[in-house]
């Protein structure tokens, strides 16, 4: 019998695997939604879409930001990366790379006695030099530690160079893959969040940005290497492989270093920037796919300028935009210079224009400027979701904007907007943040919400910048404490106001033969996450003489608003251009007595 199940379980290990992640999926994602306030059917679908995925990906790619060991950071943080080389040969045989990077740090401590990277176990440390010294180092728990004591000083830069070799694991999202796509052999990379550290050694920290001096690539002749920044070298190793050298002098971070590599098609364009600048946009497709990714792909000078105009100048000019096709079928990621996106988004026919916008705001919003940390990768995910309704309002004008807000309005969002908890690429950092973005403009209304984008991108760009910094800016240029705005939708508020609302108008004076009524406005907040919501709340009133919108403040529980009109009341809508994340139900028995 032990046997014999015990061959059953060998037999069947990954069906069963799969039943139980199954499982796991549908019983979370309905604790979850037992937790969730009335949706509309749409609402309560996207909603449980949105759970079964989200628990999925938990499960599938396993990624937790949050078990980073804080001890190994702490001595992370006494150096400070400046520059790094890559030189990565491959081989599409065995599947393997042979490396080599040198990092130069800056030491800002006088007890720097190990230095710690982030470097997998499972690859080969060929030799360590420590300023061209080889040093003692240990390579264990997916980390490199060198001794260092008495061969670096306080303030001054050292060299750190490490020769390595062997198969890079394919963790998270495809940190490292071999791939062969209709018929091509193809390898690309995506780091997100902490996986650089499966193929080079590194400080694998968002917050260290470093210039990228120079990343050379080995592949079989024939194939492109594609990598951030401008090529300044390509030459033929011998007849069977080709060099590609790739150097940017823009910082970027190590979860936005990448290079893919295969057969591709090369096409090129370029769009003319404010200061007259001609900026290359660079593109390389499977060759299957490059007539349907011209189609695709024509409209980016137009939004390279859009958002050039709208937040500032495109932050590599000096260097390039592109985007590449790698192995995934859905999907894109916003590699710093030069985005990849799932060769199956390509079809010709413009259908997912929106993801393209998406990866190119992040140039800005990511890229340019980068998070401290992952607790605040909202200023990543919500800031590109918002660039997608900024361009269709653009593009297609305010009400199809609101549509698009409307569907990235699932009905409930787990968590808390800033540190989100477990899998940290789910709705509420996409689409929520998108949210509060615009909630956030329609609090401070549109120029001055355009300024603050401008402003915060011209104060933390090339650098690191977290949610507080951001909240610091917006009060800078407003003048006004936001700690209730952000305190109840990015801090800890983890819901939304549902609001009831009644009223009723009286008989109030007549001028010149037009009567005047009082209306009194009373809207009750019935949600049980959170006492009360402060938000202006716009009202649209609509008479037999006028229309008018009036923004009230919203601050309590209960509260009625008082408010002359003139005419005989026809319509009244609580904020009807959808500036709060909110439900909302008139009290039917009460509504519009006259």
């Amino acid at each position: 019998m032990g046997k014999k199940f015990l061959t059953f379980m060998k037999r069947n290990l990954p069906y069963l695997t799969i039943v139980f992640m199954v499982i796991l999926i549908i019983i979370s994602t309905f604790i979850t939604l037992s937790n969730s306030h009335a949706l509309s059917k749409s609402q309560y679908f996207r909603r449980v879409l949105s759970c079964a995925l989200e628990k999925y990906w938990d499960l599938k790619y396993g990624i937790n930001v949050n078990d980073i060991d804080s001890n190994i950071v702490k001595y992370q943080n006494l150096f400070d990366v400046q520059r790094m080389e890559i030189y990565i040969v491959t081989n599409f045989s065995s599947e393997e790379i042979k490396g080599k990077t040198i990092i130069t740090p800056l030491d800002l401590s006088d007890t720097l006695n190990r230095i710690y990277l982030n470097f997998y176990s499972n690859m080969k440390v060929n030799y360590v030099k420590l300023n061209d010294n080889v040093v003692e180092y240990t390579h264990q728990d997916n980390l490199l530690m060198i001794n260092s004591r008495n061969k670096v000083i306080k303030n001054d830069t050292f060299r750190i160079e490490i020769g390595y070799s062997g198969k890079p694991y394919n963790k998270g999202f495809d940190s490292f893959s071999f791939k062969n796509i209709e018929g091509n052999k193809y390898v690309y990379t995506l780091n997100e969040p902490n996986f650089a550290s499966t193929w080079f050694p590194c400080k694998d920290l968002p917050s260290d940005k470093f210039i990228l001096n120079y990343f050379e690539i080995t592949v079989p002749t024939g194939m492109w290497a594609v990598s951030n920044g401008i090529l300044v070298k390509r030459e033929s190793l011998d007849s069977l492989y080709d060099v590609f050298g790739w150097k940017s002098n823009y910082q970027i971070a190590t979860y936005l270093v990448s290079f893919a590599a295969g057969n591709y098609d090369y096409w090129k364009d370029s769009v003319i920037l404010s200061d007259a600048k001609l900026l290359p946009l660079d593109y390389y497709t499977f060759p299957s796919y490059t007539e349907r990714a011209k189609k695709d792909w024509k409209k980016i000078p137009e939004m390279v300028k859009y958002f050039s105009n709208l937040i500032a100048e495109y932050p590599f000019s000096n260097e390039k935009y592109g985007m590449i096709m790698f192995g995934w079928n859905d999907g894109a990621m916003e590699h710093q210079t030069i985005t990849s996106i799932g060769y199956k988004l390509v079809t010709g026919e413009n259908k997912n224009e929106l993801t393209i916008v998406h990866e190119l705001v992040h140039q800005w919003f990511g890229d340019a400027i980068t998070p401290k940390s992952w607790k605040d990768i909202w200023l990543n995910e919500g800031f590109a979701t918002y660039g997608e309704v900024l361009w269709t309002e653009y593009t297609k004008g305010k009400e199809a904007a609101k549509n698009l807000l409307a569907n990235l309005d699932i009905g409930n969002f787990s968590g808390t907007l800033y540190d989100p908890q477990g899998f940290i690429f789910g709705s509420t950092v996409y689409n929520k943040g998108a949210w509060v973005l615009h909630m956030l403009r329609g609090v401070v209304g549109d120029s001055t919400f355009f300024k603050i984008l401008s402003t915060y991108y011209d104060k933390y760009k090339f650098g690191n910048a977290n949610t507080r910094d951001f909240k610091k800016v917006c009060e800078d240029v407003t003048g006004i404490d936001l700690t209730y705005f952000f305190d109840q939708w990015v801090f800890t508020g983890t819901g939304r106001p549902i609001y009831e609302y009644s009223y009723q108008t009286e008989d109030y004076v007549t001028i010149d033969s037009i009567p005047y009524f009082m209306l009194r406005l009373t809207i009750e907040q019935k949600q049980k996450d959170q006492e009360v919501y402060k938000m202006p709340v716009q009202v649209t009133i609509v008479t037999e003489k006028e229309k008018n919108i009036i923004t009230f403040f919203n601050s309590k529980r209960t509260q009625t608003f008082v408010q002359p009109i003139k005419g005989k009341l026809i319509s009244l809508e609580i904020d009807k251009d959808n500036y709060i994340l909110k439900s909302i139900k008139p009290l039917e028995d009460k509504k519009n007595k006259q």
